[in-house]
C-alpha cells in the first residue's frame, strides 16, 4: 500500500514538472529507479533527485524520503550506507529561498523527510548527520523568532 501511495505521488508531482517548462530532469527515470526498490538503481539517480530542489520541493522531499528506505534497508553494502548519510546531509542543508515568504507545508514535508532519515542507525550514528541536523535546527530558531538572543532566565523567586 505504501508503495502505491508514492507512485501516486511521484506521478502527479511527475504531471505537474511535465507541463512546466523543460529543466533536463529525467522524471521517468527516477520513478522507475524508486518504484524498482533497487540498491544500485536508486544510486545512479541521487544526482537526478538533487537537481529536483529548489524548484520542485515536493517531489525532491518525496524521492529523497523514498530513496532513504530503499538505501537504509542495505545495511550490508557500505557504499549505499555512506550515500545514505550524504543525502540526509544534502536534504538537512537544502535552505528554503528567502526572498519570498516559505510555505508552511514544504517545512513540514522537509521535517517529515528529516525524521524519516533518522530511522537509520547509519544516519543516527554520523558525527556530520548531527552537525547537519543542528544547522538546520538554528536555521528553523532563526525563522521561528527572528533577532532572538537568549537573555537568560527571569527567577521568580
Amino acid at each position: 500500500m505504501k508503495s502505491v501511495f508514492a507512485f501516486v505521488v511521484l506521478a502527479s508531482c511527475t504531471v505537474q514538472i511535465a507541463t512546466g517548462e523543460g529543466d533536463g530532469l529525467n522524471i521517468d527515470m527516477m520513478n522507475k529507479a524508486l518504484m524498482s526498490q533497487d540498491v544500485q538503481s536508486v544510486i545512479n539517480i541521487l544526482s537526478e533527485i538533487e537537481k529536483l530542489w529548489p524548484a520542485h520541493p515536493d517531489l525532491y522531499f518525496q524521492s529523497s524520503k523514498q530513496a532513504t528506505g530503499i538505501l537504509g534497508g542495505a545495511t550490508d553494502n557500505p557504499v549505499a550506507q555512506e550515500l545514505l548519510v550524504n543525502l540526509f546531509t544534502n536534504l538537512a542543508q537544502t535552505q528554503f529561498q528567502t526572498t519570498e515568504k516559505v510555505n508552511t507545508s514544504d517545512v513540514e514535508k522537509k521535517c517529515d523527510a528529516i525524521l524519516y532519515c533518522l530511522n537509520f542507525d547509519v544516519v543516527r550514528n554520523s558525527k556530520s548527520a548531527w552537525t547537519s541536523l543542528a544547522k538546520y535546527i538554528g536555521e528553523i530558531r532563526s525563522e521561528i523568532i527572528p533577532n532572538y538572543t537568549n537573555r537568560g532566565y527571569l527567577n521568580p523567586h
